[in-house]
This record gives structure tokens, C-alpha cells and sequence, in this order.
């Protein structure tokens, strides 16, 4: 939000010059920054160093996570290629037929047309 950041390399700093005593003043001055911006950092973790990143052991690595998505990308490509054509779609549908069939009673100027068999009872508005 305000300020410049704090690098990591900064950070480890001012906690090693924390640890030997030095004020904050002190170490502001040292890194050539703001007195507030290096009181901001102590007070936001109570004036004790963290501790060190880690991950947990059950994360999974960067290679397991990969592995599990070129798997999950393998399984989708295969299932796509397992569909069926447009052409045996459009048979499995019922074909230019049902296509004829379904262009009559879906036209868009007339609305759409509920059949009840081979009739239309009704048509409702677009």
C-alpha cells in the first residue's frame, strides 16, 4: 500500500541487527530507510523473528502437482477423442430428418411451438 517493500534479504538484516541489540533508529539509518517502516515490520510480528517459510510435508511437490496435471490433461484428451463424429451424432439424433423436423417448430418468428406428437399445440413467445 505505501512505502517501498521490504526485501527478504532487508528483513534478514534488520533481525540479525535486532538480535545483536542495535536500535531501530540504528538500523533505519543503516538500510536507508524510514524509522516507521522498520518499527512497522518488528511490531507486526511482536518484536520476535519468524520462523522460516516451509512447506508441509503432505504438500505435494511441483513435480507430483505436474505429473497429476499432464494425467488429468491425458484423461480429458481421451475422453474427447472417444465422442462421437457430428455425423453419428446427428444419426444418433435422428438425423437431417429430425434436423428438418426441429427447424419447422423452432422458427424464430414465429416462436416456439410445444408439440404433443407430430401436432403443435401451442406456441409461446420468443
Amino acid at each position: 500500500m505505501g512505502g517501498p517493500v521490504v526485501t527478504e534479504a532487508e528483513k534478514a538484516e534488520i533481525w540479525d541487527r535486532r538480535c545483536k541489540g542495535e536500535s531501530l533508529s540504528a538500523i533505519a539509518r543503516h538500510l536507508d530507510r524510514g524509522l516507521e517502516t522498520i518499527r512497522r515490520l518488528v511490531l507486526l510480528t511482536g518484536g520476535v523473528r519468524p520462523r522460516p517459510r516451509t512447506r508441509s510435508r503432505r504438500d505435494l511437490t511441483l513435480v507430483e502437482r505436474e505429473e497429476i496435471s499432464r494425467g488429468l490433461a491425458a484423461a480429458m484428451a481421451s475422453a474427447l477423442l472417444g465422442m462421437p463424429s457430428a455425423a453419428r451424432w446427428s444419426g444418433l439424433q435422428g438425423g437431417a430428418e429430425a434436423r428438418r423436423l426441429e427447424d419447422r417448430f423452432l422458427d424464430p418468428d414465429e416462436g416456439i411451438r410445444v408439440l404433443d406428437g407430430d401436432r403443435a399445440v401451442e406456441t409461446l413467445a420468443a
